[in-house]
């Protein structure tokens, strides 16, 4: 579950092939059991994003229904009944604190939430 060096999770790269029943079946079991959500790779797309990029592009399958068009519903079911099941693109304010060297900022942001949520 872990990202490759260019950001991808097996979610990304599934997304990218031909996607058939058992790996359909698969990816839903990993998203409900294990909670995942939608991760942004180095070039700043979800899986979401690469299956709606790949919506016009027909995959022909013999005896396959396109179960990529499937899984990108289940996505879209998904993230309305989750709304965070996909990662925001907007850093927190700690990240951008700590990105910038200003510990008194992220200090603040750690005041201000109660340090036993961090």
């Amino acid at each position: 579950m872990m990202p490759d060096a260019d950001g991808n999770t097996f979610l990304h790269i599934m997304a990218l092939g031909v996607i058939k029943d058992t790996e359909y079946d698969f990816i839903k079991q990993m998203v409900i059991r294990h909670g995942l959500r939608l991760t942004c790779n180095k070039e700043g797309k979800t899986p979401l994003d690469l299956l709606r990029n790949n919506e016009g592009a027909q995959i022909a399958l013999r005896g396959q229904p396109n179960f990529k068009r499937r899984i990108l519903q289940f996505f879209e079911t998904r993230l309305t009944e989750h709304p965070n099941f996909i990662d925001s693109t907007q850093k927190p304010v700690t990240h951008a604190a700590i990105e910038a060297g200003d510990i008194a900022a992220f200090k603040a942001c750690l005041d201000a939430a109660g340090k036993d949520k961090y």
